[in-house]
């Protein structure tokens, strides 16, 4: 349990972060969802290689929890901070 919750955490986070990165690019539509995919399952991928030491067999129930875990329901503050730092920069100039 306190896994999936640091897992939780780190994914929230990058999420906000790739949001804002998101919006100052510029990007719109589909190229800001591949960005926030390939954040998504980066981060996963990079927390099961570091923190599992490669093995997420031993730490989670599932070992594609580390990757697909929490992709879904991060898409939404991805979103917020998305729109907030796309209009900060390219609509209220």
């Amino acid at each position: 349990m306190t896994n999936s919750q640091a897992l939780d955490h780190v994914k929230s986070t990058t999420a906000c972060i790739a949001g804002a990165l998101a919006g100052l690019l510029g990007l719109t539509s589909l190229n800001g969802f591949l960005l926030y995919l390939a954040v998504s399952l980066g981060v996963g991928a990079l927390y099961s290689a570091v923190n599992c030491k490669g093995e997420p067999a031993r730490y989670f129930l599932k070992p594609s929890e580390p990757v697909l875990n929490g992709t879904v329901g991060n898409c939404f503050p991805f979103i917020l901070f998305w729109t907030l730092f796309y209009s900060l920069v390219y609509i209220y100039d």
